[in-house]
């Protein structure tokens, strides 16, 4: 009987530590998510679409992207992502979007659960794409399509 009271303290005092860094890793990231849209507040930037959630899938010109979650937004100027982890921020410029795809698999790899979209742009005279994995492609793709020249695949066209 003490070894069963043993493990079931064990157990939850683990279940415990665990609940303890989710939530600790849940405000942090709310913090973080809190900075970004206040830096983005402060350079004046119109948000079309988002901020949301999302998850880099990577560039098509990099041969091993560092995936991680962040934050996406469409303004009025760009479409930008702001990594959490590692910190880094993706800036598109609206004008350089030439079209979108909804691939099932992005760099490799799929998400399970998340739906993903491609953006393919021009940068320094070569084509270059990124992928998003978000909770909405649909929303997305209109977003991007609605303010900008880019080609939407061919399931989300109007007929």
């Amino acid at each position: 009987m003490t070894v069963l009271i043993a493990i079931l303290i064990t157990g939850a005092i683990v279940f415990g530590v665990m609940i303890l860094v989710w939530v600790l890793v849940i405000v942090l990231l709310r913090r973080q998510m809190e900075m970004v849209q206040r830096r983005w507040t402060e350079q004046s930037l119109v948000i079309h679409h988002g901020p949301e959630m999302a998850n880099y899938r990577g560039h098509k010109s990099m041969a091993l992207p560092v995936k991680g979650n962040g934050i996406l937004a469409l303004t009025d100027r760009d479409l930008r992502f702001a990594q959490l982890v590692p910190r880094r921020e993706y800036v598109i410029p609206l004008s350089a979007i030439t079209r979108l795809e909804h691939p099932r698999i992005w760099a490799r790899s799929s998400r399970a659960g998340m739906p993903l979209f491609a953006v393919y742009f021009q940068q320094d005279g070569e084509e270059d794409a990124i992928g998003f994995g978000v909770r909405d492609k649909k929303a997305w793709i209109d977003a991007i399509a609605a303010v900008t020249s880019a080609t939407p695949p061919v399931s989300t066209q109007k007929k």
